[in-house]
Formats: C-alpha cells, sequence, structure tokens
C-alpha cells in the first residue's frame, strides 16, 4: 500500500471513530441532564438552556468550520473538534457554576458541529463512491448513539455519576485528537475541492432555488427525527401506557434503525439515485408516524421503525450536494450544515407547543409533516433535473 492510499485510509478511520464519539456525546445528554437538574437543583428550563447552548455552538462551528476548512486545511478542523471535545467535556464534568455549564456545553456543541462538517468533508474529498462513505460514516454515529444510553446507564449505576459519563469519554478524544495530528493529509487523492475562498463564488451557488429546498430538506429532516427522538418516550408513556423500560427499548430501536438504514443504505444510494432514495424513505417515515399514531396500540411499535426510513436522507443529501458543486465546498457544506443547529432547535420546540396546546399525539404527528415537506422539497428538485 502507497503512502497517499495509507493516508487515505488513516483519515477515513480516524472520521468514523469521531463520528461514533460525536453519536455517543450527543445520545448521552438524555440519560444524564436530569441527574444534573438534580443535583443542581435546576428547573427543567434551566437544564433546556444548557442544552440550547449545545446546539447554539453546534450552528457556529458549521458557519465557521467550512471557512476554515479551505483555509487552514481539512484535517485541522478536526484537529480544532478534538480540541474542543476535551475542553468542553472536562469542563463540563468538573464545574459547579450554570454559567461555566452552559460555557462548556456550548463547545461541546462546537466540537460536534466541527466533527460534522470536517469528517463529511473529508470524505467527500479521498473517496470515490462519496455516497457509499457517507452512509458508513453515519452509520458509526448510529453506533454511538444506540450503544451509549446502556453506557451511560452502567456508569451511572457505580460511583461515577453523570459527570463520570463524559469524563470517561476523554480517552477516546485523546486518541482523536493525536491520530489527526500525526496524520499527514493525503493531498492527491480527493473527488471533492477545496479552493480557495471565494464570497461570490459561494454566494452565486448557496443562494439559488435548489440550494433552498435542499435548506428544506436537511431543516425538516432533523426536526423530524429530534422531535422523535425527544418525544417519543413520552408519548409512548402517556398516552399508550408503556413501561419506562419498554419505552427506553423502543428509543434503542429508534437508534438502531438509524444505524442499520445507513449501513444498509450505503450500498443502495448509488444504485436507485439521491433524489428517489431520499424521497422513498421519507414517504415510509411518514406512514410509520400516521399508522403508529392514528392505528391499533399493537402498531405503535411502527414509531420507533421510523429510524430505519429516517437514516439516510441526511448523509445522501450532502453526497448530493457534494456532486453538484465542487469550488468552496467546505464553505457551502457549513452553511448547509447549519440549518441541522436550526432544525434540531425548532423542532423539539415547536413539537412541544403542540404538545401542550392539542396533547402529544397530535405534537408528535407534525413529525409527519415535516416529512411531507421533504418529500415536497424532492418534488420540486427532481422536477428541475428533468
Amino acid at each position: 500500500m502507497d503512502s497517499t492510499r495509507r493516508r487515505v485510509l488513516i483519515v477515513t478511520i480516524g472520521s468514523f471513530l469521531a463520528f461514533f464519539l460525536f453519536g455517543v456525546l450527543e445520545a448521552v445528554k438524555g440519560p444524564t441532564l436530569p441527574a444534573l437538574i438534580g443535583e443542581m437543583g435546576y428547573s427543567y428550563s434551566a437544564g433546556g438552556a444548557i442544552v440550547t447552548s449545545a446546539y447554539f455552538g453546534f450552528l457556529v462551528a458549521c458557519l465557521v468550520t467550512g471557512y476554515l476548512s479551505d483555509r487552514i486545511g481539512k484535517k485541522w478542523v478536526l484537529v480544532i473538534a478534538a480540541a474542543s471535545y476535551l475542553l468542553g467535556v472536562s469542563g463540563y464534568s468538573s464545574v459547579h457554576g450554570y454559567a461555566l455549564f452552559i460555557l462548556f456545553f456550548f463547545f461541546v456543541g462546537f466540537a460536534g458541529g466541527a466533527v460534522e462538517l470536517g469528517c463529511n468533508y473529508i470524505i467527500i474529498d479521498v473517496q470515490k463512491k462519496p455516497g457509499m462513505y457517507l452512509n458508513l460514516l453515519a452509520f458509526c454515529y448510529g453506533l454511538g448513539a444506540m450503544l451509549a444510553p446502556l453506557y451511560a446507564r452502567s456508569v451511572m449505576r457505580g460511583e461515577g455519576g453523570w459527570r463520570g459519563v463524559y469524563w470517561n469519554t476523554l480517552p477516546a478524544v485523546l486518541l482523536m485528537l493525536a491520530l489527526f495530528l500525526a496524520v499527514r493529509y493525503p493531498v492527491l487523492a480527493g473527488t471533492g475541492g477545496g479552493g480557495r475562498f471565494d464570497f461570490r463564488a459561494l454566494a452565486k451557488v448557496a443562494f439559488t432555488r435548489r440550494m433552498f429546498w435542499v435548506y428544506v430538506i436537511v431543516f425538516a429532516y432533523v426536526a423530524a427525527e429530534i422531535g422523535m427522538a425527544t418525544w417519543l418516550v413520552e408519548y409512548l408513556e402517556k398516552r399508550r401506557s408503556v413501561s419506562p423500560q419498554s419505552s427506553a427499548a423502543a428509543l434503542s430501536v429508534f437508534f438502531g434503525g438509524i444505524m442499520a438504514g445507513r449501513f444498509v443504505g450505503s450500498f443502495l444510494v448509488d444504485r436507485i439515485g439521491e433524489l428517489r432514495i431520499m424521497a422513498a424513505c421519507s414517504l415510509l417515515a411518514c406512514a410509520c408516524i400516521v399508522v403508529g399514531l392514528a392505528g391499533p396500540a399493537r402498531l405503535t411499535l411502527l414509531l420507533p421503525l421510523t429510524g430505519l426510513f429516517f437514516s439516510i436522507i441526511l448523509p445522501t443529501c450532502i453526497a448530493y450536494v457534494s456532486r453538484l458543486h465542487k469550488g468552496n465546498l467546505g464553505p457551502l457544506l457549513g452553511f448547509l450544515l447549519s440549518f441541522i443547529g436550526v432544525g434540531g432547535m425548532a423542532g423539539p420546540w415547536l413539537i412541544g407547543l403542540l404538545n401542550d396546546a392539542a396533547g402529544i399525539g397530535l405534537g408528535l404527528g407534525a413529525s409527519a409533516f415535516f416529512c411531507l415537506l421533504i418529500a415536497l422539497a424532492l418534488g420540486i428538485l427532481g422536477s428541475r433535473e428533468n
């Protein structure tokens, strides 16, 4: 194996590791936040503000690191991400002041946004089949997210508490930092494009009708997925009288579906086509939500299966954009992925408002509306290509 291929392999494995860690740190928020609130005596709204700071950090990272990836190099975005994780995780698991929790969780969220942008950009740049590898990358996120609740419960049953859940991830953070500091980036490998940053050229491709509908897809997808992940357990316990253990298992099935769907989808996306497979999955997810909510109790199991169909939409959407645009791709991806932060903040909040106004069943049903919005946007994009 020549040196270039070896470097491609190393940065690909490093990206998979970073996304696995990203999935773990995203998914442990749910199990650990109630323990933090209980320990510190905070209200639910105060705890929610801490989580919001992470989404704000994610949003900032997507807007900043896309530019940095073309200025200082793609691997250095992952170095920045690892350093931000090191600062955020060590601080968050050590401090006791409310303002400090918000500050350090901002850095955790910033690191997640840098990982999201940096890893996707690296895979697009070094792999000849980005659709397949982006779905495998997202599979690693799903694997981390699925295992994280089990890991968190194990640590919290012992003496580590919620702080130990975060503190014990630091060896993986240090490994990620060391790997990207040591590796030389494979400059000759690439199908994606870097190039010098040009704001005027970026504006011409970022603010088009086609990209508007791509932004709608990303926003609606994240709103639907995070909304389902946030409110599924509450719906099952309050409306379907499901036990806490079974509802937690249903959430694990949801994340497991995301993981499995991305693995299987990585082999299908290039054969079926990006727009077609995303449209099919969004409509199937919508059907699962509607039947799971409106049908008899035995069909409630369709709700966690939505993860299987949600799974490939985001990585396939990123692959679609990377195929269309080569120059200034880093900043464009950063702007695109910033809608993950917007959707992540808006989806659970909007569904929460509907829960208060009309009941949790109708509120959760808003995820079906978001799925239809995805299908509509894909239909418009498809008509423009024909």
